[in-house]
This record gives structure tokens, C-alpha cells and sequence, in this order.
């Protein structure tokens, strides 16, 4: 941007830093130039020049992402996780197991992360997907708590990743749910929530997740979650790479909610425990459904009210569809289980 007026020029130049961050100019550089302006009435000294340099950031990063680019790393139970994060490998605890761990193949600063699916080395084996996930685990319970303080409501979340998966279908996951505390009702409202696949690509690339909307308030916490894969044997060595996530973007409008959206999930990801709730609560009855990622129908509850609370703990890890259907009213939403 070059700007001309007789008495002042102003030149902005981009930052480097990141090329590909088409919406973000991180550094600005501005040079005034004032010619001849006459200050006497402000300073009673008469300015015939001056050159003033001013550098300061612009970004539409709106608010900071816990340790976004991966860069800083802790000793955690004897193995490495990125600090502001937990990974899955608490999960397991072995520090010869690694599933997640710092690389210096990055875009940004000295290090990603990445996230591996591996078969666990004792019986009975199962394949165990990396996963990050920017929330408070808690180890008594085996269940996330919460995430990092968010106020704003961006369009899109964004992340360069680098994905590659044994197939050509093999796909790896990034969610964030954006949420807000109720105290009336003691629970945690979802405010906005997104899932999508990341498929195998050809080096970094920025990976583009536009969030939807369920209200029109503004979250007070948000989490966000990485894996490398579904638990299943077939995606055994696919391997993700993460750098720098942020957001874009505002969103502009929450569209009228149709009867079917009337219903949220959460917390998402899930632990042990999983709760459904519909805008308008009352006495009718659901069937609530969970099918697993081959459509096999794994868990089914009735419930004559909402909200309602429903037990995991027969569930292994994974990505799981849950079907509600009552009322005239048939909602699905996808659930990520730790």
C-alpha cells in the first residue's frame, strides 16, 4: 500500500513471515513524511520537516492461541508434549510409545508437531491414533475438562498441515468447539463446533475449517484437537504435521435455527460421559443412537426429557456419529471420543 497526500506519504510493506497467511499482514511499516506543516498553534514552534517511523502489528488473529506454533515443549510423565497442550501420549504413559512429539520439519519457528498412528506393543494390541488437544486432562477421571479462555467469534480456523496416511483415503481429524458457561443450568453451552477429515497432501499446505454456528453468543472458552487418524488397523503409520493455528475472520450472522439444531452435545471431545441437551427442555420422548465409523449401531438410549447424560465408557476412541430422533425431529452430530 502506497499512499500519497501533499503533506504526508505513508508506505506500508507486509511481513515475510508468513507468505501464505493471504489475510493477515503481521508487520506494517509506516514512514511519514511531513513537509512543511506549520505546528505553531500547537507548539508554537514551526516545523518545516520531519520523518516519523512507526512499526506496529495488524493481524486478524483475535485472540492467542495457547503456544500455537508448537514451539515450546514439556517433560510430562517422562515424555515430551507441547506446553498449553495435552497428548496422547499421557494417555498411554511409555515413554517408548510415542505418538506425538516435536519435529523440525516446520513452516514457522523451530519446530511442528507431530502426530503418528501406532499399534500398541503389548495385549491386547490396538492401533492408537496421536492426538493434541489444548484442554486440561484430568487423570483420575481419564476425561478433558477445558480449554483456553476465547471470547471472539472468528469465521475460520486455520493451520498449516502436512499429512500423509498408508492410503489414499487415510485422514487425520481437526475439531474445535467454542462454548460457553451457563450457570443457571450449571453446564456448558456449545456455541459453535466443527470437525473435518484432513486428507494425505503434497507438503505443507494451510488447512482452511470454517466453524459453525448453533447461538449468537459470544463463547467464553474454546478447545481444539488434532489426531492423526481413526483407531482402526488400516491407518497404522499415518503421520500428521502441525504448525501455527489461528483464526479468521468474523462471523456475521447466526442463521434461524431449525428444530433440528435445536440440539447440542458436549463436551466434544468426550470422555467418559457425553451431554445432550435441546434449546427448549420438557417431558418427550428421544431415541438417541450412536453408530461408529462403519455405520454399525454401537450404543441406544431412550430418554423421556433433555437435557440427558449418557455413559461412554463401552466406547473405544474414536469418531462416532449420534443420531436423536423423537418428535418429528431427527438431528445427527458427530462426536469425537478420547
Amino acid at each position: 500500500m502506497h499512499i500519497r497526500h501533499p503533506c504526508i506519504t505513508i508506505i506500508a510493506l507486509p511481513s515475510q513471515a508468513h507468505p501464505m497467511k493471504d489475510d493477515t499482514m503481521n508487520t506494517i511499516l509506516i514512514i511519514i513524511i511531513m513537509k512543511k506543516l506549520d505546528f505553531t498553534r500547537f507548539s508554537g514552534t514551526r516545523l518545516l520537516s520531519a520523518c516519523v517511523f512507526l512499526l506496529f502489528p495488524l493481524t486478524t488473529t483475535f485472540a492467542q492461541i495457547p503456544n500455537h506454533s508448537f514451539e515450546n515443549w514439556d517433560t510430562v510423565w517422562g515424555c515430551l508434549t507441547p506446553a498449553g497442550w495435552q497428548s496422547s501420549n499421557l494417555l498411554f504413559v511409555n515413554p517408548s510409545f510415542i505418538t506425538c512429539q516435536p519435529s523440525t520439519d516446520c513452516v514457522d519457528g523451530n519446530y511442528s508437531v507431530e502426530l503418528t498412528t501406532l499399534m500398541t506393543p503389548t495385549a491386547p494390541q490396538a492401533p492408537f491414533p496421536g492426538n493434541v488437544i489444548n484442554a486440561t486432562y484430568n487423570s483420575a477421571t481419564f476425561n478433558w475438562i477445558t480449554g483456553f479462555p476465547f471470547q471472539s467469534r472468528p469465521d475460520y480456523l486455520k493451520l498449516y498441515v502436512k499429512y500423509s496416511g498408508p492410503q489414499i483415503n487415510s485422514s487425520g481429524m481437526l475439531s474445535c468447539v467454542l462454548s460457553l458457561w451457563d450457570p443457571v443450568n450449571m453446564n456448558r453451552k456449545q456455541i459453535a463446533y466443527r470437525a473435518q477429515p484432513i486428507y494425505p497432501t503434497f507438503g505443507w499446505i494451510v488447512f482452511n475449517m470454517q466453524l459453525t454456528y448453533f447461538s449468537g453468543l459470544n463463547p467464553d472458552t474454546c478447545v481444539i484437537s488434532l489426531s492423526s487418524s481413526l483407531p482402526i488397523a488400516s491407518e497404522v503409520s499415518a503421520v500428521m504435521k502441525a504448525d501455527s493455528l489461528w483464526f479468521s475472520g468474523i462471523t456475521t450472522s447466526t442463521p434461524e435455527l431449525e428444530e433440528a439444531d435445536r440440539f447440542s452435545i458436549y463436551p466434544n471431545p468426550a470422555g467418559d460421559f457425553l451431554n445432550i441437551q435441546g434449546l427448549s427442555a420438557g417431558r418427550n420422548e428421544y431415541t438417541i443412537a450412536v453408530y461408529n465409523s462403519l455405520g454399525s449401531l454401537v450404543l441406544e438410549e431412550r430418554a423421556c426429557s433433555l437435557p440427558r447424560r449418557i455413559e461412554l465408557t463401552s466406547l473405544n476412541p474414536g469418531i462416532y456419529q449420534v443420531v436423536m430422533s423423537g418428535q418429528g425431529v431427527h438431528a445427527k452430530r458427530t462426536l469425537i471420543k478420547q
